[in-house]
C-alpha cells in the first residue's frame, strides 16, 4: 500500500513505468512517467472527434477494465476496432500499474472529455 510521508518533496521523472516504483521511496512526493504512445495509437486518438470518445464512470474489478473500456468504445462508435483495442489495453495496463502501487483489486474507471480545468 502506498503511504506518502508528510514533508515529501522529491519529484522524479522517467521514460519507463519503473519510475512509478519511486513512489515508495522516502521523500518522494510524485513520480511522473513520461511515456510515448505508439504513433498509430496517437494518430487514431488525434483523429477521433470529441463526440466519438468513449465515456465511462464505473467501479470495476481490475480484470474487467479492458472489456468495459472496449464496450464503451463500441457504444460511442469510436472508429477503428484496432484503435479501440489499443485504448482498452492501454487503460487496462495503467489500471494494473495503479493497483500494483496502491493495492486495490477494484478501481473507479472514469473516461470523460475534458475541455477546461477539471481539477478546480
Amino acid at each position: 500500500m502506498l503511504d506518502l510521508a508528510k514533508g515529501a518533496t522529491d519529484v522524479v521523472k522517467g521514460g519507463s513505468v519503473e519510475v512509478l516504483r519511486d513512489l515508495h521511496r522516502p521523500g518522494c512526493a510524485a513520480a511522473i512517467w513520461q511515456r510515448r504512445l505508439p504513433p498509430l495509437f496517437s494518430q487514431w486518438l488525434d483523429a477521433l472527434p470529441d463526440g466519438r470518445l468513449p465515456g465511462l464512470h464505473v467501479s470495476v474489478p481490475l480484470r474487467d477494465v479492458a472489456d468495459l473500456v472496449q464496450g464503451a468504445c463500441r457504444a460511442a462508435r469510436s472508429g477503428a476496432a484496432a484503435g479501440q483495442a489499443l485504448l482498452a489495453q492501454d487503460i487496462a495496463r495503467l489500471a494494473a500499474e495503479f493497483a500494483r502501487i496502491t493495492g486495490p483489486d477494484r478501481l473507479q474507471v472514469r473516461l470523460d472529455v475534458v475541455r477546461g480545468n477539471a481539477c478546480s
